[in-house]
């Protein structure tokens, strides 16, 4: 479940499960995010990981990209923000690994 703000940004994401344990071990984290250019080296990309598996398919909304290790969308990985504008990128450098 996502909650978004009126500038359709998401503020609140709620897992289950697996997904859920895992995103609990961060709590209390402040270096959650990786920082790397995409793929053609012209935007920036901050990456949350919840397990090193490969990803396998995305779904895309608000700016960000949630990444799935399975075809069924089950699997959840992490996200990776991508539209940079919508969200505070001096705040998001502060939590980068």
């Amino acid at each position: 479940m996502l909650d978004v703000d009126v500038e359709d940004r998401i503020v609140g994401i709620e897992l289950f499960g697996d997904s859920a344990h895992a995103l609990k071990e961060l709590a209390g984290t402040k270096k959650i995010y990786s920082k790397s250019l995409n793929e053609d080296n012209e935007s920036v990309v901050y990456s949350l990981r919840l397990s090193d598996k490969e990803v396998n398919k995305t779904f895309n909304a608000f700016g960000l990209s949630f990444c799935f290790s399975d075809d069924k969308f089950e699997e959840f990985v992490g996200f990776d923000i991508n539209d940079i504008s919508k969200y505070d990128e001096k705040l998001l450098d502060k939590m980068v690994k």
